[in-house]
């Protein structure tokens, strides 16, 4: 909420020659100066600036009014994370690391890669909301993640190369079509462990437009996506990133110790166009994380890493993709990465 005459917002109110940093009406905040002067910084840096403000406007009344520092998605710069000081609207850094590329979604939710110790505001995984990444360190165990090649590969005779434009990113993937009384895939090999937790997913585009349905052999689904030839036991889920492409995904523990075939089929049973897919991704997590492209070996992606040294013991309030919540911190190297689980930070405020 903020003062707003004729509606519009004012971002600067005086008492006298004072500049007023906040005004309440009762107990509640209607207007902070501070979100103002840091929404003009972002703007100056090539940003939103509104978006900065609409966001600060959801944080509850409380965590405003009382807040010394708060952090949301917006400003950044190599090896550089930088905050919002709730009462001068100025940037306050916080340290982050992180050892190799990574992959986002900017705003228009095209995939971008960007360099070591670069700080990620993602648009596109787990949520469409716009967030702070600090995923953990993850392999992507296939090789050709595009499918653009045979290397490692079980492919059907009738599955065929395609040329897509993936998120401006990706430009090839697999057509795998469907064909009476024939179970067609498109499986890359990987060696997988017996009892440990792997998660797959892809990118898919059904050829029909409509909303991917993959699941088992069933006449009522699309197709399956596999670990180890087995789907997962419940359905895969689908997260929407634009012009009807989705990321399917889903996890289950490998039963054996075995170089396996991970991917997509589509049954014989199945119904529906034709699937489209590429961006292969097999884990060792119950988690699909963001894309982490191959050719001819596998990749790793280095862990994020955030800090921030606090002045004394304090309450965070914490609102990623995942959760909200609030816990206490003490004063010290606070290690924001360990208290995340590849999740996305929307919102972080020292209290």
């Amino acid at each position: 909420m903020s003062i707003k005459i004729a509606g519009t917002d004012i971002s600067r109110v005086y008492k006298g020659t004072d500049l007023v940093n906040k005004i309440y009406v009762g107990n509640k905040l209607i207007f902070n100066n501070a979100i103002y002067t840091y929404a003009s910084i972002v703007y100056s840096l090539g940003g939103n600036g509104q978006d900065a403000i609409d966001l600060y406007n959801t944080i509850p009344n409380d965590v405003r009014s009382n807040a010394k520092v708060i952090l949301m998605p917006f400003t950044i710069a190599s090896g550089v994370v930088y905050a919002m000081d709730n009462v001068t609207g100025e940037l306050i850094p916080f340290n982050f690391s992180r050892a190799s590329s990574a992959t986002l979604f900017n705003k228009n939710k095209d995939m971008e890669l960007v360099g070591n110790n670069i700080p990620r505001i993602d648009y596109g995984n787990y949520t469409g909301d716009v967030k702070l990444l600090v995923e953990k360190e993850s392999t992507n165990l296939i090789v050709d993640s595009a499918l653009a090649t045979n290397t490692q590969s079980v492919y059907h005779p009738s599955v065929s190369l395609v040329n897509i434009n993936w998120f401006d990113y990706i430009k090839t993937g697999r057509s795998i079509p469907h064909v009476a009384n024939t179970d067609i895939y498109a499986y890359k090999q990987s060696a997988i462990t017996n009892t440990l937790n792997y998660a797959m997913s892809s990118f898919v585009l059904m050829n029909d437009g409509s909303i991917p349905n993959f699941r088992f052999n069933e006449n009522t689904v699309n197709g399956a996506i596999l670990i180890d030839a087995y789907p997962f036991a419940l359905n895969a889920s689908n997260l929407l990133i634009k012009d009807n492409i989705y990321r399917v995904y889903g996890y289950k523990s490998a039963t054996r110790t075995i170089t396996g075939n991970n991917g997509i089929v589509k049954y014989r049973n199945n119904y529906g166009g034709t699937i489209n897919a590429s961006g292969y991704q097999l884990e060792q997590s119950d988690t699909a994380t963001s894309y982490i492209p191959t050719t001819t070996t596998t990749a790793t992606r280095a862990a994020d890493h955030l800090t921030y040294t606090l002045s004394q013991n304090s309450s965070v309030y914490l609102k990623t993709n995942k959760r909200e919540t609030t816990f206490s911190k003490n004063v010290g190297l606070w290690n924001i990465h360990e208290d995340l689980n590849n999740e996305g930070i929307q919102i972080l405020a020292i209290i």
